[in-house]
């Protein structure tokens, strides 16, 4: 059922890895010191300014021995950073290319892609990875690969989005240049677009693979339908309310590095496999699921319980 990756694999991606996130803990530093500073000189006084990147101006105050301090702090930690930073982006590059040499990853390079273009724009946080590609994250963390090849072939992702958390996840889209969750996606394949069968809670390239995007039920003084922009709910996508998104909202996430066939590494957040495969085995008891998808379900559940029975303990009921 399972194939472990052999040693060089195990430790090609326990390095990259951990270069991978290294550079994402550099970018995040970096963001503090995004902008600069300068001596601005007014008259007879020089006053201290800090600037951010959409150029924005702060004075800080007057030349005094306390400024002049922080604005050498100040320097001395940006080039830090923008070197480390720097550095690491270059080694990231050098393990994708080791990644696809020694065939570590597998995932498919768009949901890859998916997920860095979240994380660069601060959405990530606001959204969790269930169903089919789950799978490559508990493979990356089990270090196997599921050799029931059926097991893995979708061609949709869901994403659970979190809309307890929808004030500061608008706040942040606002902030994007695209302003809309459409354009950030077809940032990653120009070819999306709304479904065209209707459903504003999906977008479906010319490859006929589909994101879609799905919360829980609305309650009690939540809006419905609700668009991730300020656009119309036609202009944008809509996430649709499914049943029983409560249970998996409310797990503790699952945060993963997933590798994709390109050498490509995205951390991607799910939930954890105890949980999915009690869901899947809840999938498969409704009446109303599609017969071939309920066979599936199960199929998947049963991969996902064995493999944290042999490999991820840490998941075992207590």
């Amino acid at each position: 059922m399972f194939q472990e990756l052999n040693d060089n694999q195990m430790r090609q991606y326990i390095d990259a890895k951990a270069a991978f996130m290294n550079l994402a803990i550099a970018k995040e530093q970096a963001k503090e010191v995004r902008g600069g500073m300068y001596w601005k000189k007014v008259g007879k006084h020089e006053y201290l300014a800090r600037t951010n990147t959409s150029n924005n101006q702060k004075i800080i105050g007057t030349r005094t021995p306390e400024n002049e301090e922080i604005y050498a702090r100040f320097m001395t930690r940006k080039q830090e950073i923008e070197l480390r930073a720097k550095t690491l982006k270059a080694t990231v590059q050098t393990h994708q290319r080791m990644n696809r040499a020694l065939q570590i990853g597998r995932a498919p390079n768009l949901v890859v892609k998916l997920l860095n273009i979240l994380a660069e724009n601060n959405l990530l946080p606001y959204f969790t990875v269930i169903g089919t590609f789950a799978l490559y994250a508990y493979e990356s963390a089990a270090g196997i690969r599921i050799e029931s090849e059926g097991a893995l072939q979708t061609q949709d992702v869901d994403m659970l989005w979190h809309i307890g958390k929808r004030v500061q996840f608008f706040i942040e889209m606002n902030r994007t240049q695209e302003k809309t969750m459409i354009a950030l996606l077809r940032k990653v394949d120009p070819t999306f677009q709304l479904s065209p069968t209707g459903s504003a809670y999906s977008a479906i390239n010319d490859q006929s693979f589909e994101v879609e995007f799905i919360r829980a039920p609305s309650k009690n003084g939540e809006p419905h339908p609700i668009s991730f922009s300020d656009a119309s709910e036609y202009a944008d996508l809509a996430p649709v309310g499914i049943v029983n998104m409560e249970r998996l909202m409310s797990a503790k996430r699952m945060e993963t590095v997933v590798v994709a066939v390109s050498g490509e590494m995205a951390l991607m957040p799910t939930i954890p496999p105890d949980v999915f495969y009690k869901h899947k085995y809840w999938l498969a008891e409704q009446k109303n699921r599609d017969p071939l998808k309920m066979r599936r379900d199960r199929n998947q559940a049963a991969i996902v319980e064995c493999m944290v029975s042999e490999y991820l303990p840490q998941y075992l009921p207590e």
